[in-house]
């Protein structure tokens, strides 16, 4: 997540509610108003990845999204919004409760709270 900061990533999800399963993705929402600005910010991280665009029922309106798929250890799908969706919660197609979206910083704080000692392990074999 912190490689995408300049996009304001959101964990959202199985991962963000700690619902994992064995073949859950790491879904984050991002935003930018060019998409071409993430993907040269992909490219220059060498991330592999590959693109769709996905229709939905917003509000009534059909509304198409660009998701990029990060081949990863872990896979990881973006879902991209434009900037101004950003204060907009979406609500869950399982049960209709507004998303749980964890940003960079929260969940820094989430794993120092819970696994702090293990983080400081991890940071210093980097």
């Amino acid at each position: 997540m912190q490689a995408l900061d300049e996009f304001t990533p959101r964990l959202i999800g199985s991962v963000s509610t700690g619902r994992i399963r064995k073949n859950s993705d790491i879904d984050l929402h991002v935003f930018v108003d060019e998409i071409e600005i993430l993907e040269t910010k992909l490219d220059k991280l060498g991330w592999a990845y590959t693109e769709d665009s996905i229709t939905i029922n917003k509000n009534g309106k059909m509304v198409s999204y660009t998701h990029i798929y990060i081949d990863m250890q872990f896979p990881v799908e973006l879902s991209v919004y434009p900037r101004r969706e950003l204060r907009v919660r979406s609500r869950s197609s399982t049960d209709g409760k507004p998303i749980l979206r964890v940003s960079s910083s929260a969940l820094l704080q989430l794993i120092l709270d819970e696994h702090g000692e293990a983080w400081s392990q991890h940071i210093k074999q980097e």
